[in-house]
């Protein structure tokens, strides 16, 4: 079912690697909330983690991990497994907004996955699919950690309850066992399309793939990844540094990193004078 909802199978890594976003800009703005609601929180920052390799079973596997918000048995029954459903449209999640539009009105999350179909998009590389799950609650409290077994689009899934763990923390693992490369194409890289596509990542981000290890710190724009991209509309003076090339993004602003190089913003007609991040320019 996948491959007949999407031309491309990259977009399945795209897909997790948006969830996982979300879903850590939604622990960030949630643990702001409760932080000036009176709430004693430990420090938190969100990570996200890509791993492609080959478990001890020989079974080929793309694996994401986030130490986001989580999934309690609510959204996975009602968003993630759900075709077409969107978490946005669950009543806690409004009740939330609402909370949030009262007592602290500067908070706002615009979600880019699109559960549902979107997660059918995983089945473009894998044939099986598990999910380890906690969530991080509305009144910051730890949920009932779950795992999820999908063994292809077409079948049932099974949530099973997991040992308790003190040590666990909130977060959600995404592992695509994948399929076989069509005769006609080639093997997906997680690491490849993420440095070709990601420019700028909000939070830390780290991709291991093929015996190499790529690390992106938080908002610091990756301007090789630019540099792959022949777009007339990004002006880009390259840098006679070796190491890499970033640049500091935040508060509206590009604070140019290196001695020699730069990097001058890409329009984006929606948002004047910021970088479309994540995706091929249009």
């Amino acid at each position: 079912m996948g491959r007949n909802l999407y031309k491309n199978p990259e977009l399945a890594v795209r897909e997790l690697y948006q969830n996982a976003m979300d879903a850590c800009r939604h622990r960030d703005l949630r643990t702001r909330y409760l932080r000036r609601m009176g709430a004693d929180l430990p420090p938190w920052e969100g990570a996200i983690t890509f791993t492609q390799g080959i478990d001890a079973d020989g079974r080929r596997y793309l694996r994401c991990h986030d130490n986001g918000v989580g999934m309690g048995e609510n959204e996975i029954r009602n968003a993630f497994t759900e075709a077409g459903a969107r978490f946005v449209h669950l009543p806690e999640f409004v009740r939330e907004m609402a909370l949030w539009q009262q007592h602290a009105p500067d908070l706002k999350l615009y979600p880019n996955s699109r559960f549902g179909i979107g997660v059918l998009s995983y089945f473009m590389l894998a044939d099986e699919i598990t999910v380890e799950t906690c969530r991080f609650g509305m009144d910051g409290r730890l949920g009932q950690a779950l795992r999820v077994s999908i063994a292809g689009p077409g079948t049932l899934f099974r949530i099973d309850p997991l040992p308790d763990d003190p040590r666990r923390e909130a977060g959600t693992t995404v592992t695509l066992y994948l399929n076989p490369p069509e005769s006609d194409e080639l093997p997906v890289s997680c690491l490849h399309l993420l440095e070709e596509q990601l420019w700028v990542a909000p939070y830390r981000t780290v991709v291991s793939a093929g015996g190499r290890t790529a690390v992106w710190e938080p908002n610091e724009l990756r301007v090789e990844a630019l540099q792959q991209h022949q777009d007339p509309s990004v002006a880009l003076a390259r840098s006679r540094r070796t190491e890499p090339t970033v640049a500091k993004v935040g508060d509206g602003k590009t604070v140019l990193g290196g001695r020699q190089g730069g990097v001058a913003r890409r329009r984006n007609q929606d948002r004047p004078g910021q970088i479309r991040c994540g995706r091929r320019p249009a």
